[in-house]
């Protein structure tokens, strides 16, 4: 049972947990703008496209940090 719930938690979190937590904030925004009763269909078109730009930047900073320590 711990393999399978690993797995799954492996399969959704993935490499950037960034990225996971990102869409799940955005979920449960859009719930809640849902909940009060407006429309929340506009939100994840822009804000996942949003949390992987963050998540690049990131990743690019990082690999700028990690060429000049190597140098």
């Amino acid at each position: 049972m711990r393999h399978i719930a690993r797995e799954v938690v492996n399969f959704v979190v993935g490499d950037d947990v960034l990225i996971a937590v990102g869409v799940l904030v955005l979920l449960v925004v859009a719930a809640l703008v849902v909940r009060l009763g407006s429309d929340a269909w506009w939100l994840l078109p822009i804000g996942v496209p949003g949390v992987l730009w963050v998540s690049l930047l990131r990743a690019r900073r990082e690999a700028r940090g990690s060429r000049r320590l190597s140098s």
